[in-house]
């Protein structure tokens, strides 16, 4: 079925995404990132594996890891280092740091 083919497209990508990362690709670590659930540890530490190649877009996401966690001063720092590296943030989130 057509499910189970994407869901096979889907593991195949996440091993790429995971071999990428492995090699120091941060853009593949953020989309790596993006196969947990929001709120899982994973999310967080594949985005500040990132972060700390200044990829804005982990800036972000791990802005919005800690708003959800309910940790507005972490988001806050993200959400601003995000915004510094020319990220656009969601208007929800510029709110939080203006």
């Amino acid at each position: 079925s057509s499910s189970q083919a994407s869901l096979i497209c889907s593991e195949e990508a996440k091993k790429i995404f995971e071999n990428l990362s492995e090699n120091g690709d941060n853009y593949s670590t953020v989309d790596l990132s993006l196969y947990y659930q929001e709120t899982s540890k994973m999310v967080r530490l594949l985005n500040l594996k990132a972060a700390i190649q200044g990829n804005a877009t982990a800036f972000n996401n791990l802005g919005i890891y800690y708003y959800q966690k309910k940790n507005i001063e972490k988001s806050k720092f993200w959400f601003k280092k995000a915004k510094e590296y020319g990220f656009e943030l969601a208007e929800e989130y510029k709110v939080l740091i203006n």
